[in-house]
């Protein structure tokens, strides 16, 4: 259990962020009158932050709004001279790394980075979490599930992507997981439609690809996202050309993906053209993030860059 004072909590994964507030709200006692949950940092919420706890060893103060479109005076005071006996959670929809408040915390580590799980680490939490309920998943479904759920390179894409999934596995299957059964059960993924309009591209169907590209537009996939997963492609076509080898098991091994990955991959572009294609992609996501292009025009016009590489 953490110790009373404040604790900015921010990252990419945001389902454990939630599981860290659970775990907080579960050890405090007494939760009816210890425990606030507020939209904004005020001179009112110092005043619940300074309560004694109520037959327990701290109170805990749950801020979730905005904390850096403005100066937080109030807050900043607070975090002079916090009170030992509460647990000051803040869990803001954004951070500005810039801010004083940022600074402030940072100094005295009390900055909370929930990041997204990688290697061994997500391995392990997808077959412990499996396991927890009663079944098992080979080490090849949980690869497979991985990738098609775009964890590890779709933005948005969390654990609670992963464990609604392995609910879903699991309450459509009575024995172990296997690659077949994800396979089956578990839904093509921007992944797939990626491949797809790659494919278009390289073979040059323009029609088509602009086609496709409406599509995914008009099903409000971000646009980021987007970009990143075709940089993706580009930049594991790249790897291969460098390992030149075309074998897809030793492929797989080496850059260490999962098969499916391997999807509609190009093996005849050029080093030049791929490089091209990567730097463009990067220039766009850039661009999108600092607000010099919109969205949909940036990846509209990546696709016209590539088409004109290719």
């Amino acid at each position: 259990m953490i110790k009373g004072g404040v604790y900015l909590l921010y990252g990419q994964e945001t389902y454990l962020i939630k599981q860290f507030i659970k775990n907080t709200i579960d050890s405090i006692q007494h939760k009816d009158v210890n425990i606030c949950t507020v939209n904004e940092f005020s001179e009112t919420t110092i005043s619940s932050c300074l309560q004694v706890p109520f037959l327990a060893d701290y109170r805990l103060i749950i801020v979730e709004g905005e904390l850096f479109k403005n100066k937080n005076e109030a807050l900043l005071k607070y975090i002079e001279q916090p009170a030992d006996s509460t647990i000051l959670l803040l869990v803001p929809p954004s951070v500005d790394g810039r801010k004083a408040l940022y600074k402030k915390l940072k100094k005295s580590d009390r900055l909370l980075e929930f990041k997204k799980l990688k290697g061994k680490e997500l391995i392990d939490f997808i077959k412990q979490r499996t396991e927890k309920q009663g079944a098992k998943i080979s080490k090849e479904a949980i690869l497979m599930l991985i990738e098609k759920t775009g964890y590890e390179h779709v933005e948005n894409t969390t654990l609670f992507d992963i464990t609604n999934n392995i609910d879903k596995l699991i309450s459509s299957n009575k024995g172990d997981i296997t690659v077949e059964i994800v396979d089956k059960l578990v839904g093509d993924t921007i992944n797939d439609n990626i491949f797809l309009l790659v494919d278009y591209i390289v073979k040059k169907e323009a029609n088509k690809a602009y086609t496709h590209l409406d599509g995914l537009l008009l099903y409000k996939e971000n646009t980021i996202n987007l970009i990143s997963l075709i940089l993706r492609y580009f930049r594991i076509i790249y790897k291969i050309k460098c390992l030149n080898t075309q074998n897809k098991s030793i492929i797989c091994k080496s850059l260490g993906i999962h098969p499916i990955s391997l999807k509609n991959i190009h093996f005849n572009l050029t080093l030049d053209v791929i490089d091209k294609c990567i730097n463009a992609c990067v220039e766009k996501i850039s661009g999108i993030k600092d607000g010099t292009i919109k969205d949909t025009l940036a990846i509209q016009i990546l696709l016209a860059e590539i088409l004109s590489f290719i």
